[in-house]
């Protein structure tokens, strides 16, 4: 009687921790509608967390963190922070909401973000691994997986939000009721101006 065959190796990709098949507002037939209309861009979020943004032993930590929360979310489209400078550096991940905000989901970013405050738009490519910039505003809330922001913007939507925080936590202490969490930052923050620095000749 011929031997049984060898079981097959285990790989580290049979390994891993499998992607959820079905999530949130998602049915067999497809992925459900997300708050702006289109399908979901998770997987390509996924791939440029993992290939570019936080690719290497050195953000692994990082790296999971971002992916955990990516999955646990519902279905959204997605857009990477990125911040401008000699290279464009990862800061987090924000979903679209019904509004048309930002709201974040992972990163040390600020909590929200309007439509004008991001700089930038960009298209990932999972077949060339980059982000190639695109043109005009159109494609904010259905074709963009991130946007970009100037350091200087981002400090001064981080003070805000933390400025914030902190005349919430005076109130409270001084038994005022907690404003709604619904306020956004996007009354108080300025615009981003527009930056002369020229994404296409710099790849993240």
């Amino acid at each position: 009687r011929p031997a049984a065959a060898p079981p097959a190796p285990t790989t580290a990709l049979a390994t891993a921790a499998p992607h959820r098949a079905l999530s949130r507002g998602r049915t067999r037939g497809g992925a459900a509608p997300t708050p702006t209309g289109g399908q979901t861009n998770r997987q390509v979020i996924r791939n440029a967390l993992s290939v570019v943004c936080l690719a290497g032993a050195p953000d692994e930590q990082r790296r999971i963190e971002a992916l955990t929360a990516l999955d646990a979310a519902g279905d959204s489209h997605f857009v990477i922070l990125l911040v401008e400078g000699i290279t464009l550096s990862y800061r987090g991940v924000y979903a679209h909401t019904p509004s048309g905000g930002l709201q974040r989901i992972v990163g040390k970013c600020p909590p929200r973000l309007a439509e004008d405050q991001a700089g930038s738009l960009y298209k990932y490519s999972s077949t060339g691994r980059k982000f190639a910039a695109l043109s005009g505003r159109s494609s904010f809330k259905t074709t963009a997986d991130a946007i970009s922001i100037e350091p200087k913007q981002l400090k001064k939507l981080l003070d805000a939000h933390r400025a914030q925080a902190a005349e919430r936590r005076r109130g409270l202490s001084a038994g005022q009721p907690e404003p709604s969490r619904g306020t956004s930052l996007a009354s108080t923050s300025p615009r981003v101006a527009k930056s002369e620095w020229n994404p296409r000749h710099h790849e993240l």
